[in-house]
């Protein structure tokens, strides 16, 4: 739910035409910066053939060689890489790699997604952004948001996780899991305000 939060912010927060922006990203490719410069995203076009060269470790020092020269307040000590996904989608060979701070050990408000080409090693897309949370305390228990997830969708379920996250506020993500018998296995996907205890989204699959 963060990554999808994380886009809508950008897109809001940063047109790409108008203000301080510049439409041009590094090497070319559509980009949006904020107004101290920084590079909010960025997309452009990824190779489609020749062998991928880059290893796993060198796919990651360009992630970060890319962003600590393009985002002014990433800094490689207090992010951690989260997640590292590798794409083969329409001959392409993206690695995307997810950075976030941590608070507690809980991931924290500040986001950076990288899509690195093996081929060439160079950066194709990225999105990064940071926010000020109201706080970063949390109230509300595992089995509280647990309960009010399920108050939420109107039924039982099966928990499959609850995770907390801290964004614009603390929250529990909370994913329901419900066996179909006609139409297929579905899940619900609940945020509740980890501060207040209020539900923040409903989403389903």
């Amino acid at each position: 739910m963060i990554a999808l939060a994380v886009a809508l912010a950008v897109s809001l927060a940063f047109p790409a035409v108008g203000g301080a922006h510049r439409p041009r990203g590094p090497g070319g490719g559509d980009a949006r910066y904020d107004r101290a410069g920084n590079l909010v995203s960025f997309s452009a076009e990824p190779t489609l053939s020749e062998p991928a060269r880059l290893s796993p470790r060198n796919v990651r020092r360009a992630a970060v060689r890319f962003l600590t020269r393009y985002v002014h307040w990433f800094n490689a000590r207090d992010f951690h890489l989260l997640s590292g996904r590798i794409s083969h989608e329409q001959g392409d060979a993206l690695t995307a790699l997810t950075y976030r701070t941590l608070i507690r050990g809980i991931p924290g408000p500040a986001f950076a997604k990288v899509e690195v080409d093996r081929r060439t090693g160079r950066v194709v897309s990225e999105d990064a952004i940071r926010v000020h949370p109201t706080t970063t305390i949390f109230r509300v228990s595992r089995r509280q948001a647990i309960r009010t997830a399920r108050r939420a969708v109107h039924a039982q379920g099966q928990i499959r996780s609850a995770t907390r996250d801290i964004w614009r506020n603390p929250e529990w993500n909370v994913v329901i899991f419900f066996p179909g018998v006609l139409f297929g296995n579905t899940f619900a996907y609940v945020t509740v305000n980890g501060s207040t205890g209020h539900v923040e989204g409903v989403a389903g699959t």
